[in-house]
Formats: structure tokens, sequence, C-alpha cells
């Protein structure tokens, strides 16, 4: 067990550089923990006292869904819709910022397809970022990428519908997401703040006009993978 979890934080950019007598602290620390296709592993609302690091799988950022009225923020119960806020792949860290804030979680966040994730205790990875200059470089590194990952949304927001969804199918194929799992026309709409239809408008038009643009997304409709309905 060991063996493997030194390996898995050695594939993972922030543990690469650490050295070997901190590798072994942290992998007696850390577990491993695996997730089947659809299972929640933090849940939007409850207590966060661990960070997590993907290490291969995809997963999305989701908020809402149930009943409102669940969180203390909330006043009125009522069914709402759950938001897909974003899609992500391995590297990326998850509930970073309600652990280090001391909130509860502001998301949840699902499993799109099998995942590994290393778990790690907050206070476990504060000492050691402490104690490792280079790990707390590459955090304020992540935490600063993770902000103007955020500038960049807020701003398409003023562009098109159409900029807005060729801005999120590359994003999308730059992190590799499988055909398979790729998000429906529904759920790109709520991604973007557009309705199902206009996006099947702007996908018809982008397999016609823009597939030079989105290759390897050219390559999903080349397979007539029915992805977006």
């Amino acid at each position: 067990m060991v063996t493997t979890s030194l390996l898995a934080l050695r594939s993972y950019p922030a543990f690469a550089e650490l050295p070997q007598s901190e590798l072994t602290l942290l992998a007696s620390q850390m577990k491993l923990r695996s997730y089947p296709k659809k299972a929640t592993i933090l849940q939007q609302g409850e207590p966060s006292d661990h960070i997590y690091f993907l290490v291969s799988g995809f997963v999305k950022i989701t908020r809402g869904g149930g009943v409102a009225g669940h969180y203390p923020t909330e006043k009125r119960n009522r069914q709402r819709k759950e938001l897909a806020l974003a899609i992500y792949g391995p590297g990326h860290m998850l509930g970073e910022l309600a652990s280090l804030a001391s909130t509860n979680r502001s998301a949840s966040v699902i499993a799109l397809s099998e995942c590994t994730l290393i778990q790690l205790e907050h206070t476990a990875f504060i000492q050691c970022a402490a104690r490792n200059p280079s790990g707390s470089l590459f955090t304020m590194r992540y935490l600063a990428s993770r902000l103007g990952e955020s500038n960049r949304q807020i701003e398409l927001l003023r562009s098109s519908v159409e900029a807005r969804i060729i801005s999120l199918l590359r994003n999308l194929n730059q992190i590799g997401l499988p055909p398979e799992i790729f998000p429906s026309n529904a759920e790109i709409g709520r991604m973007v703040g557009a309705s199902r239809e206009m996006v099947s408008k702007v996908i018809s038009k982008i397999q016609t006009q823009y597939l030079l643009l989105l290759t390897p997304v050219a390559s999903l409709f080349e397979a007539n993978v029915n992805c977006f309905t």
C-alpha cells in the first residue's frame, strides 16, 4: 500500500519535487480513494477537513440540485436544478478553498468516470507546505491559475453564446474528456448560460463551419457519436 501511495504522490505535480523522506511521511498520512462513475465525491454544504488530488478520471463540479433551503444561506424550500460549474481531469486539486478557509463545501464533486484520488487532511497538507517551499509555491500558482480561470469565465460571459460554447468545447478537449462522457446539450446550456435549443443550433453550425477550429472535437462528429443530445 505504501508503494502504491508513493507512486500516486510522485505522479502528482504538487508532490513531484518533494524529497523521499517527505513523500514517505505523506504516504503514511494520505488515503488513496477510488470512486465509481456517478459517485458523489464531495457534497455541497458538508464540512471540509480534507483536500483531494485527482490522480485519474474526470469529475464535474456542481451546485444546487435537490431541495433549496437545505443549506444555511437558503431560506426557501423549493426544487432547484443542478448547475454544472466545471469539468476537471487528472492533476486538479479538489476542495482546497473550503478546506483552507475552514468553511463548508460550496459545491459538490461528482465522478463522470471511475476516479482515483489522493485524500489528505488539510492540516497535514498545510504542515507539508510549511516544511517545503516548493509545495507552497505550487499551491500559490495553482490557486492563482484558478482565479485567472474564474476571471476568464466572467469575461467570457460578455461574449456571444457561440463563443462561450466553442470555448467550453475546446477546454473539454484539452483535458482529454472522452466522447462517451461529454455533457448533453442541456448541461452545456447550463454551463454557458444558454437554452438547450440555442446550444443545438450552435453545435449544428460548428459541424458545418467551425470543424477545423475544434479538432479534436471534429473526431466526435466524424465518429457520429451522439454526445450532445
